[in-house]
């Protein structure tokens, strides 16, 4: 019987658009004040709640919209002007953010002509790297936290990490025990620096093995 377990791995280290104003009063009681701006791009799709908000890095929000004809496409706002997030090697639609960090940028997916899927991290929106770690071209990205980013890739569906300042450069996840294709990256706990998700086994509980252990550039230092 399946059983969900969850596993840490040390590691480095959203949809209003809320802008948060701290006002700090002469007590013991912090107050702060929250300003709201409601984001719509101005393509997506009349009188529905098509414009979703991903993430941001540095001053940019990254986000996605449906238009009137149920395409999806991605985007960046600067605060002023909405711009589409368009990945040269995709097809049209088919470029798909799916999460933005200010450490790191922004991640996503896109389908090109011949409907292979890849991963792609841009640092600005115009300059974009592909992530393909299996090199077949069935890949998927699931976000990024801090510089690390996480998907899944190869024909087994292999989980793996990366880091923005070398996207192309992966390393692939194993867990003794662990069903092939059930490791699934969540995120990057911030507090303790662990990279930490959930898998399946067939056999009950499996301890974890020593942890991957990360060096400052996000790279295997020492596996144990």
């Amino acid at each position: 019987m399946n059983k969900n377990q969850n596993y840490l791995f040390e590691g480095k280290q959203s949809a209003l658009y809320l802008l948060t104003a701290a006002l700090l009063a002469f007590t013991s009681v912090a107050k702060a004040d929250f300003f709201y701006t409601t984001l719509d791009d101005p393509l997506s799709s009349i009188g529905a709640p098509s414009t979703q908000v991903l993430g941001a890095t540095g001053q940019m929000v990254v986000g996605s919209y449906t238009d009137a004809r149920n395409n999806t496409f991605s985007f960046t706002y600067d605060g002023t002007n909405y711009t589409i997030l368009d990945n040269p090697n995709a097809t049209i639609p088919g470029t798909v953010a799916v999460g933005a960090s200010t450490a790191g940028g922004i991640v996503g997916n896109f389908t090109d002509v011949n409907s292979l899927n890849y991963g792609f991290f841009t640092p600005d929106g115009t300059n974009f790297s592909t992530i393909d770690p299996s090199g077949m071209g069935v890949t998927s990205i699931l976000g990024i936290s801090g510089i690390t980013i996480f998907g899944n890739a190869g024909s087994n569906s292999d989980a793996f990490f990366t880091v923005s300042s070398a996207p192309s450069s992966s390393t692939i996840l194993s867990i003794p025990g662990a069903d092939p294709g059930s490791i699934l990256i969540s995120g990057v706990a911030s507090s303790n620096n662990l990279l930490f998700g959930t898998y399946t086994t067939n056999s009950g509980l499996t301890a974890n093995s020593n942890p991957v252990v990360l060096n400052a550039a996000g790279r295997v230092a020492d596996s144990g």
